[in-house]
């Protein structure tokens, strides 16, 4: 059971494309990270088979200072994937 994920722009300023590919229907969620490990966005997809993609903005993850960012995968609640992010103004 994999599960891919692609984001960008890279680094990105209002919103960020992620696209996901599973192998099989996995119960797919995102969530974002700062660099202290503070919870910025935890988003279910729900059920997941082939490609998704998925847009995030201003009204997923609020109003993000310009930094760092973590973003993981989770497929069936485990870490599959996961993609360091660049917040610029």
């Amino acid at each position: 059971v994999t599960a891919e994920i692609k984001a960008f722009p890279n680094p990105f300023t209002q919103s960020l494309v992620e696209n996901i590919s599973t192998s099989s229907s996995q119960n797919i969620s995102l969530q974002m990270f700062d660099v202290t490990g503070k919870l910025i966005l935890n988003k279910k997809l729900g059920q997941v088979q082939g490609t998704k993609t998925q847009t995030l903005s201003q009204n997923d993850f609020g109003k993000l200072a310009p930094g760092t960012y973590i973003l993981h995968l989770l497929s069936d609640n485990k870490t599959q994937k996961t993609i360091k992010l660049i917040k610029t103004q």
